[in-house]
């Protein structure tokens, strides 16, 4: 059974107090190669940013410290208890263009053309309309802004797709739902990872969305896309 979307952000909530350290074990370090791959493409030319699903803050910060043209950065999530987590974070490094936001990605509370770029971490598989979330982060953006989308993925290459089911499977469910404690976080996490939109299907949503330019780079074994797509 799919949970609501406030079960989910109580569900992220939940996994909050470790989820930074999942994230390195389950993916054997690869999310910061990551994380620095994503912001590096941020355009030198933007002054502002909106991290959508920012959960622990882990984008908005690597943007902070590698992204010297930015001047402010939103990190805007559903779930309080992992911004919570992040602006613990921000106070220890001290990082203080980050400003936190609870707010629902559907009903984006700014102004049309606000943001040179959006960015979104490992968060739009917990949409619950992918297509109006599009819309919205389109309708922010300004003009021949930028929106870097990273995401988990099926590998189109049937032997790589077993691997990587094997690997949700046997790694990602177990190891989460261990040191997290709350197996049933993790479990639903590996199914929306296994039927969640092809790279194909999500560029032409973001095309009908609105967007200009849309490419797809894929990275560990054709199991983590890397999109991006241009107002």
């Amino acid at each position: 059974m799919v949970p609501s979307k406030k079960e989910r952000w109580v569900m992220f909530d939940a996994i909050a107090n470790t989820y930074d350290q999942i994230n390195r074990c389950i993916t054997f370090g690869s999310d910061i190669y990551w994380r620095n791959a994503m912001v590096s493409k941020i355009s030198k030319k933007a002054s502002n940013l909106l991290d959508v699903a920012s959960g622990t803050m882990d984008v908005a910060i690597t943007a902070a410290q590698k992204c010297k043209q930015l001047t402010s950065i939103t990190a805007l999530d559903m779930a309080k208890d992992m911004l919570s987590i992040g602006e613990k974070k921000c106070q220890k490094r001290g990082i203080k263009m980050i400003s936190s936001l609870v707010a629902d990605v559907h009903h984006l509370p700014f102004n049309a053309q606000s943001y040179d770029a959006v960015t979104v971490s490992f968060g739009i598989r917990n949409f619950e309309k992918l297509d109006a979330a599009f819309k919205e982060m389109h309708r922010v953006l300004k003009t021949g802004g930028e929106l870097i989308i990273l995401e988990s993925c099926q590998p189109k290459n049937p032997f790589m797709r077993v691997l990587n089911n094997l690997y949700l499977r046997w790694w990602v469910q177990p190891i989460g739902g261990i040191m997290s404690g709350e197996k049933a976080a993790y479990s639903y996490l590996m199914e929306t990872i296994e039927t969640f939109s092809t790279p194909e299907e999500l560029s032409e949503m973001l095309k009908n969305a609105g967007f200009s330019t849309v490419s797809v780079h894929l990275v560990m074994f054709q199991s983590v896309q890397m999109i991006y797509a241009i107002k």
